[in-house]
C-alpha cells in the first residue's frame, strides 16, 4: 500500500469472467483480406468455423471463392502454448510479441502457417508484418502464400477493425486461468500447480494466481506482482501521477473510490502500457475528498 496525504492507495487486481469462445471472432461486417491473385477472402468462414483470434494463437479457417478453405490451424498445439510450425502436424498462427512499436500504438504479431489445400503453405512472417491492432482490433500488413503472392489482410481500407475481440483461451480444468498461462509458468503438461484451490497463491505474494494472470504477472516469483510503485501530485489542481508495473499482453484501468463501501469508478482507461514499468496522469474526481485508487488489468480487445 503506499500512503498520501489525501488518501490511501490500494493496489488491487480486477478479475474478469472468461466469456464464451465465439464461433468468429472476426466481425461479420469487415470480414474481407484481398489477394490481388486469388480475389477476396472471408476471414470468418461461414461464421461457424472461421477464424478465432485468441490471446495466443488463432484457429479455424478461412475461404476464398477461388481457393477454398484456409486453416489457421486447430487449436492445439503440441507444447500447450503455441503452434510450433515444425512438423505437419503442429501448425498455425500464433498471437504473439505483444508490444508498442510507436508512440500510442499497441499490437500483437501473427506469425506461423496456416494452410490452404489447394494453394498450399501462406507464410505470416516479419517480411509482412502482419499483426491486430489491439487498441482497434484491425488486422495489418501482409500474409505471403508461394503459389498466391501477398494476401493483403486490412490494409485496404483505414476504417476496417476485423476482430472483434480476442477470445479466452482453453481452460480444462476451469479455474479461470488459461492452461497456456499454467503451461508457461508450471510446465507442460501440468495444471494442478497454479490456481488448483480458490484463491491459490503459489509464491505466496498476496496475488491468487488466477489474479496473476490477470495481469499476466509471473506467479511463481513472489516480486512479480501487480503494484502502483510511485504516487505523486498536487491537491491542487488535483492532478496525480501514478506509477505502475505493466506487461504488454494487457491493458489497465486507473479506478478510485471514496470510502471502498461505494463502486469502484474508473476514472482513465483503457490505458495503453509503455513498458514494464507505465506513467499516467489523473485527475482526481473527488476533488480535495479523502480518496482511494487501485489499478486494475485486463486482456485487450475485449468485448
Amino acid at each position: 500500500m503506499k500512503a498520501h496525504p489525501k488518501g490511501l492507495v490500494v493496489v488491487m487486481l480486477l478479475i474478469g469472467a472468461c466469456p464464451a469462445i465465439a464461433q468468429t471472432t472476426i466481425d461479420p461486417a469487415n470480414k474481407y483480406a484481398y489477394g490481388a491473385n486469388v480475389g477476396w477472402i472471408n476471414l470468418a468462414g461461414d461464421q461457424t468455423n472461421g477464424i478465432i483470434a485468441s490471446e495466443y494463437i488463432c484457429s479455424g479457417y478461412a475461404f476464398g471463392a477461388n481457393i477454398g478453405w484456409i486453416d489457421f490451424g486447430d487449436g492445439t498445439p503440441n507444447n500447450g502454448i503455441a503452434y510450433s510450425n515444425a512438423t505437419p502436424t503442429d501448425y498455425g498462427v500464433n498471437v504473439t510479441n505483444y508490444h508498442c512499436p510507436a508512440l500510442g500504438s499497441h499490437v500483437a504479431d501473427l506469425r506461423g502457417y496456416a494452410y490452404g489445400a489447394n494453394i498450399g503453405w501462406i507464410h505470416f512472417e516479419s517480411m509482412g508484418d502482419p499483426r491486430i491492432d489491439l487498441t482497434t482490433g484491425k488486422l495489418l500488413g501482409y500474409a505471403w502464400g508461394a503459389n498466391i503472392g501477398w494476401i493483403n489482410l486490412g490494409e485496404i481500407s483505414p476504417n476496417v477493425n476485423a476482430v472483434t475481440s480476442l477470445a479466452p483461451s482453453t481452460d480444462r480444468d476451469e479455474d479461470g486461468i488459461a492452461d497456456a498461462y499454467e503451461y508457461t509458468h508450471a510446465g507442460f503438461p501440468n495444471l494442478t500447480v497454479l490456481g488448483d484451490t480458490p484463491g491459490a497463491d503459489f509464491d505466496g505474494d498476496g496475488q491468487s494466481d488466477r489474479s496473476e494472470y490477470w495481469a499476466d504477472t509471473d506467479p511463481t516469483d513472489s516480486s512479480s506482482r501487480l503494484s502502483i510503485t510511485a504516487f505523486s501530485g498536487q491537491a491542487i489542481p488535483d492532478t496525480y501521477s501514478l506509477v505502475f508495473r505493466s506487461s504488454f499482453t494487457r491493458v489497465y484501468h486507473i479506478e478510485s473510490n471514496p470510502n471502498l463501501s461505494s463502486p469502484w469508478v474508473s476514472v482513465i482507461g483503457p490505458i495503453k502500457p509503455i513498458g514494464a514499468i507505465t506513467t499516467q496522469s489523473v485527475t482526481d474526481p473527488g476533488g480535495d475528498s479523502f480518496h482511494y485508487w487501485r489499478v486494475s488489468a485486463e486482456l485487450p480487445l475485449q468485448p
